[in-house]
């Protein structure tokens, strides 16, 4: 699992 982002570390989402 990877976050979108450096404002967005609370949003994590799996990246392919």
């Amino acid at each position: 699992m990877n976050y979108i982002g450096s404002k967005y570390k609370l949003i994590p989402f799996i990246k392919e």
